[in-house]
C-alpha cells in the first residue's frame, strides 16, 4: 500500500528534495518530553510514507536563540519559508525537527496540516547546504538521530537493547523500527557518513562542519534596528554637510575663469549628497525587504542595495512602496545618479571634461536664468534636497512604525536634525543663511553687550591682538560661514602668536589658557553665578 501510495504522489509532484526544518516553540507544548511531541505531530499524517527517497531527521533547540531574540537570522526567507514574523517573544527554547531529503511538495502538505494542529508550531524553512552566516548553520548543531525510508524507521546509535526513543510512538502510528548498530562518534574518526546516514545532499562528516565566512544579508530586527538608526543619523550628517559645502563656492551659470577652479566642495557637495540619499533609500529597501519572502525579489532588492543607482532605488520603492517624490526631487536623484556614476573617479582616466561636477549643477538648474544664478541654484538645489530627504525620512518613520521598532529616532544635538526634519523647512540653504543671521545677531550681541559679560573684567588684564579695523569685516565672514575652515583668521592668529612666543613664551602660554578657558568654555564659572548660587543655595535653606 505505502509503494502505491509513492507511486501516485509522484505522478503529480516534482521531486525536488531539500533540507527542511519544521520549528516549534517548546514552552507551548505542555508534555516536558516535547520531542515526543513533535514527533508524534509531524509523522501522524504519514505523508513522510510517501517521500521517494529515504529521509534523515536530525532534531534538537535552536542553542543560541535567547542571545539574539530573533528567529530571522536562522531563516532562508524564500517561498518554502511559512515562519511569520511575531510581535511576541516565543515562551521558551526553539526546537527543530529537520527532514533531510524531503520532497519539497510533501513538506509544504506537513507545513499547512502543523499550522492547523498544533498552537506549538512557528513554521518552516528551508536550509542553504552553502551559507557561511553563523546562524544559518544552525542546523549542524543538531543531533543525526534517525531516517525514515516508507514506513521503516531506522535509529542511529542503538541496538535493540536500547529502545529507540519514540518506539511506542512510531509503533501506534504503523511504522517499523530497525537500529544500524553504530555507535554515535564513529563517524569521527573518517568523512565519509555510515551509509544509514547519508542523503542525496549530506554524505561527508565534513558537510557537517561550522564554517567562517561572509555573513548573509538577512539579521534579526532588533540588530537591523540599532544598525540602521546609525545609519539614518549619519545620512542626515552627510546631507547637510552638502549644503555647508556648497555654500563654500560660488556657482557660475556659464564658463569663465572662476568656474575652473571651484572643484573641490562642489565635488564633496554632491558626493555628500549623493552619499546621504543613497543612505537613507538603502535604509527604506532594507525595512520594506524584511518581510519579504519572494527570491526573486529579495535577489533585485540585493542588487539595488550593493548597486548606487538612486533612481533605480526610488523607481522600485514608487513601484512596491508607494515612495512619492517632488519632480525637483527626481531631477536631483538624476544629478547625483549621474555624479556617482561619471564623475566620482572620472579624473582617474582620460577625459574631455575636467569640469564635470559643475555641468551637472548647471543641468540640475537650467531653467534658471543667467542673472543671480548662484545664490538661485543654491536655493533650488537646497530645496531639492531638503524635501527629498524629508520625505525619505517620513517613510523611514512609517516603516518603522510598521515594524514596531526605532531606526528613525535621532541625537537632538545632531545636525541631522537639520537635514530630516521638516520643522525647519524645506529649503535647507536657506536654514543655512538663517543660522548665519543668528550667529550675526550673537556677534552683535558681544560688540552691544560684551563689558558687561563676567569676564570682560578682565580686558585689561589681557590685551587684544592687534587686529586690523581693514580685516574684520573679513574676519567675521569667514567665521559665520566657515569658509575655507577660517584660513585667514587662523593665519593672522598664528603670525601674531609667534611674535609673542618670541617676546615671551611663557606669557604667551599664559594668554593662551586664560583666552581658552575666558571664551566660550561651558565649564568655567564666574563669581558672580557662585554668589547666585550661594542666595538660591540660602533661600531654600530658610524655606
Amino acid at each position: 500500500m505505502v509503494k502505491e501510495a509513492v507511486r501516485d504522489m509522484n505522478k503529480s509532484d516534482t521531486k525536488d528534495n531539500a533540507i527542511i526544518a519544521f520549528i516549534f516553540d517548546s514552552g507551548r507544548i505542555e508534555d516536558s518530553f516535547y520531542g515526543n511531541t513533535v514527533f508524534k505531530s509531524v509523522f501522524s499524517g504519514k505523508e513522510v510514507m510517501c517521500n521517494p527517497r529515504k529521509i534523515i531527521i536530525s532534531l534538537g533547540d535552536i542553542t543560541d536563540y535567547h542571545i539574539f531574540e530573533d528567529i530571522t537570522p536562522y531563516l532562508i526567507r524564500n517561498d518554502l519559508c511559512t515562519v511569520k514574523r511575531s510581535q511576541e517573544q516565543y515562551k521558551d527554547n526553539l526546537f527543530v525537527f529537520l527532514l533531510e531529503d524531503i520532497d519539497t511538495n510533501i513538506a509544504k502538505r506537513i507545513d499547512t496540516r502543523l499550522h492547523e494542529e498544533i498552537g506549538a508550531y512557528i513554521g518552516m524553512t528551508s536550509i542553504n547546504v552553502a551559507s557561511t552566516d553563523a546562524r544559518k548553520q544552525f542546523w549542524k548543531s543538531l543531533i543525526r538521530c534517525f531516517s525514515v525510508e516508507y514506513d521503516l524507521i531506522t535509529a542511529f546509535g542503538q541496538a535493540e537493547e536500547e529502545p529507540f526513543q519514540y518506539y511506542e510512538a512510531a509503533s501506534a502510528m504503523g511504522f517499523r523500527v530497525s537500529y544500524d548498530n553504530f555507535p554515535y562518534g564513529i563517524d569521527g574518526y573518517r568523512d565519509t557518513l555510515f551509509s544509514t546516514r547519508q542523503s542525496t545532499i549530506i554524505h561527508s562528516a565534513s558537510q557537517l562542519q561550522f564554517v567562517e565566512g561572509k555573513s548573509d544579508s538577512d539579521r534579526g530586527i532588533l540588530e537591523m534596528n540599532f544598525s540602521l538608526v546609525k545609519e539614518v543619523e549619519i545620512a542626515g550628517v552627510q546631507i547637510w554637510k552638502a549644503i555647508e559645502d556648497i555654500n563654500r563656492v560660488t556657482v557660475t551659470k556659464v564658463d569663465d575663469t572662476y568656474s575652473f577652479i571651484i572643484t573641490d566642495y562642489l565635488f564633496t557637495s554632491l558626493y555628500q549628497a549623493a552619499q546621504g540619499m543613497e543612505r537613507l533609500l538603502k535604509v527604506m529597501i532594507e525595512l520594506y525587504a524584511y518581510d519579504v519572502t519572494n527570491e526573486e525579489e529579495r535577489k533585485k532588492i540585493n542588487d539595488l542595495l550593493y548597486g548606487h543607482n538612486h533612481l533605480a532605488m526610488s523607481d522600485f520603492l514608487l513601484e512596491k512602496d508607494d515612495l512619492k517624490l517632488k519632480p525637483t526631487g527626481k531631477k536631483l536623484l538624476k544629478a547625483l545618479t549621474t555624479f556617482y556614476l561619471k564623475a566620482r573617479y572620472h579624473r582617474y582616466s582620460y577625459s574631455n571634461d575636467n569640469n564635470l561636477e559643475l555641468r551637472i549643477l548647471r543641468d540640475f538648474g537650467s531653467d534658471i536664468s543667467k542673472e543671480n544664478f548662484d545664490d538661485a541654484v543654491k536655493h533650488l538645489y537646497g530645496k531639492a534636497v531638503g524635501q527629498t530627504s524629508h520625505i525619505f525620512y517620513k517613510h523611514i518613520i512609517k516603516l518603522s512604525h510598521k515594524l514596531n521598532i526605532f531606526a528613525y529616532e535621532l541625537n537632538s544635538r545632531s545636525v541631522a536634525s537639520f537635514a530630516l526634519n521638516s520643522y525647519y523647512g524645506d529649503d535647507l540653504y536657506d536654514l543655512l543663511k538663517r543660522i548665519e543671521q543668528s550667529k550675526k545677531e550673537l556677534l552683535w550681541y558681544l560688540i552691544q553687550e560684551g563689558s558687561k559679560l563676567p569676564a570682560a573684567k578682565f580686558s585689561n588684564e589681557l590685551s587684544a591682538l592687534p587686529f586690523e579695523q581693514c580685516d574684520i569685516p573679513e574676519f567675521l565672514n569667514e567665521l559665520i560661514t566657515d569658509k575655507n575652515s577660517n584660513s585667514m583668521l587662523y593665519d593672522f592668529v598664528s603670525d601674531a602668536y609667534d611674535e609673542l612666543v618670541e617676546e615671551d613664551k611663557v606669557k604667551w602660554k599664559e594668554r593662551v589658557e586664560a583666552i581658552d578657558a575666558l571664551v566660550g568654555n561651558t565649564n568655567v564659572y564666574f563669581e558672580e553665578f557662585d554668589d547666585l548660587y550661594d542666595d538660591i543655595d540660602t533661600d531654600e535653606e530658610l524655606q
